[in-house]
C-alpha cells in the first residue's frame, strides 16, 4: 500500500473517450488532493482527512509527502521499436547533410542495416540490450510502451524479437505491448520476389504469432516504395482473422493512402501522418482511430514535414505522441521530451499534448480501461514532479524535475 499526501496539483483528465478537437484541450487540476494505493490500484482520490476516515488501513500504507509535488498519469509511449541491435551513427552525418532517409535506405542503410545485426545477434544479448533500454525509458516517466517487432523479416528472426519483448513483459516493471510488424520493408532476399514475402507473413508469420500469442497487435508499413494500400489492406485483413488488432505507419514522406485504410478498417491507430489525405482523417475521426504523431522524428531528420495537426483537430482525430525510439530516425527514449516537442515544434497546447501521452495514448493500445487518467480503480500508474506548476514541465523545456515514478503500484524510479 502507498500513500501519496497532499498533492499540490494533480494534472489528468477523466472519462473512458478518447479527446479529439477542442475537447483534447480539456483537463483537469485537483489541488491538495491524496491518492490512497492498494493492490496495484488507486483505491481512492480524495481529501486527505477523508480518506484517512473512511480506509483506516491507510496508517498503515508507505506514506510521501507530496506538499511540493505534481502528479500526472503514468506516460504511455505507444510506439517503439526498441528492440533492436547495432546502431546507426555512421548515417548521422549523411542525415546532417540533408540525405533523404529513403535515400540512405536505398544504399543499403535504414531498416535493411540494423536487420542485419538484429538477425545476427543471440537471443541473450538482444534481450540484455533491450532491458537497459527499457530502463532507461522507465527513467523518464514511461509506465506502459508498445514495443514493434520489424527488424528480423523472416519467421525466424520475427519470433525471436517478439520472444524477447514476451521475455521483457515477464520481467519489466511496467505494462508492455507487444506488436508484430513483419511488414516493415521488403527483406533483401525477395527483393525481386515481394509476392514471395508478402506471402510468408500471410501463411507463415502471422498465424505463427498468434497461435503462440506472441503480438496484441499487427503493423505495416503502408508508404511509396514500401508496401502498398492493397498489399496493407491484405495483410491487415489476415491479422485480424487471427484475432491481432491494427496500426498503420502510414503517409511519412506522401500521401500513400495509409490514412484512409486505417479509417476503413477501424484500425485502433495510424502512426506518422505527415501527408494524410482529408478522406483518411474524415474516416479516421468517424471512427475514432487514433493518430500518433512522432515528432522525435521530424526533429531528428530536420524534416519540414510537420502533420497538419489544424486538420486532425478540424475532423476530430485523437492524437497522441510517441517516441517511435529506433536507431535511425528517432533515437530517443525521453518520453517527456516528445511532449514538449509536441507543444514547440507541432504547435499543440500543453494540456492537448498532456492527454496526447495519457489518455489518448493508451486509446492508442487499447489500454484506456485501465491506465491513462488518475481515477478511482484504475492501475495506479503515476508520475510525481517537484515543480511549482504543471507548466513548469512545459516551459522549462530542456529541465527533468521527475522525482517518482508509480506503476502498478509500485515505485519503480526515483530521485
Amino acid at each position: 500500500m502507498l500513500f501519496l499526501k497532499d498533492i499540490k496539483q494533480i494534472i489528468t483528465s477523466l472519462g473512458n473517450k478518447p479527446l479529439a478537437g477542442e475537447n483534447q484541450k480539456k483537463i483537469n487540476v485537483f489541488k491538495n488532493y491524496s491518492i490512497f494505493i492498494k493492490n496495484g490500484k488507486i483505491f481512492s482520490f480524495d481529501k486527505k482527512d477523508k480518506i484517512l476516515k473512511k480506509f483506516p488501513e491507510v496508517k498503515k500504507a508507505k506514506e510521501i509527502d507530496c506538499k511540493e509535488l505534481i502528479a500526472f498519469p503514468g506516460f504511455i509511449d505507444c510506439h517503439t521499436h526498441l528492440v533492436f541491435a547495432g546502431q546507426r551513427r555512421d548515417e548521422f552525418y549523411l542525415k546532417l547533410k540533408g540525405i533523404p532517409y529513403m535515400e540512405i535506405a536505398k544504399k543499403g542503410g535504414g531498416i535493411l542495416s540494423t536487420l542485419k545485426a538484429t538477425r545476427k545477434i543471440s537471443f541473450d544479448n538482444l534481450l540484455e540490450g533491450a532491458g537497459k533500454k527499457l530502463k532507461k525509458a522507465i527513467s523518464y516517466g514511461t509506465t506502459a510502451i508498445e514495443i514493434k517487432s520489424g527488424y528480423g523479416l523472416n519467421l525466424k528472426d520475427e519470433l525471436k524479437q517478439l520472444k524477447v519483448i514476451r521475455e521483457l513483459k515477464k520481467r519489466a516493471p511496467i505494462e508492455i505491448v507487444p506488436t508484430l510488424m513483419s511488414a516493415h520493408e521488403i527483406p533483401p532476399e525477395f527483393k525481386n520476389k515481394r509476392s514471395g514475402y508478402i506471402d510468408l507473413i500471410l501463411n507463415e508469420i502471422i498465424p505463427k504469432v498468434a497461435r503462440e500469442n506472441l503480438a496484441s497487435f499487427c503493423d505495416v508499413f503502408c508508404e511509396r516504395g514500401v508496401f502498398t494500400e492493397e498489399e496493407t489492406i491484405l495483410i491487415l485483413k489476415k491479422a485480424r482473422e487471427f484475432g491481432l488488432k491494427l496500426k498503420v505507419h502510414s503517409d511519412e514522406f506522401s500521401d500513400s493512402g495509409g490514412a484512409k485504410v486505417a479509417g476503413l478498417l477501424r484500425c485502433t491507430s495510424a502512426e506518422h501522418l505527415a501527408f494524410p489525405s482529408e478522406e483518411g482523417l474524415k474516416l479516421m475521426g468517424k471512427n475514432k482511430t487514433v493518430a500518433v504523431l512522432l515528432p522525435g522524428v521530424q526533429f531528428f531528420l530536420k524534416s519540414k514535414d510537420i502533420p497538419p495537426i489544424e486538420k486532425f483537430k478540424k475532423y476530430n482525430v485523437p492524437i497522441a505522441l510517441a517516441t517511435d525510439f529506433n536507431p535511425g530516425s528517432s533515437p530517443t527514449q525521453n518520453i517527456q521530451f516528445i511532449a514538449k516537442l509536441g507543444v514547440y515544434l507541432l504547435g499543440l497546447m500543453p494540456e492537448e499534448a498532456v492527454n496526447a501521452i495519457t489518455i489518448n495514448s493508451a486509446f492508442a493500445l487499447d489500454l484506456a480501461e485501465r491506465k491513462g487518467t488518475i481515477e478511482e480503480g484504475k492501475d495506479a500508474d503515476l508520475n510525481l514532479f517537484e515543480m511549482e506548476h504543471y507548466l513548469d514541465f512545459f516551459y522549462y523545456f530542456g529541465d527533468n524535475f521527475l522525482k517518482y515514478t508509480i506503476s502498478k503500484g509500485k515505485i519503480v524510479w526515483k530521485i
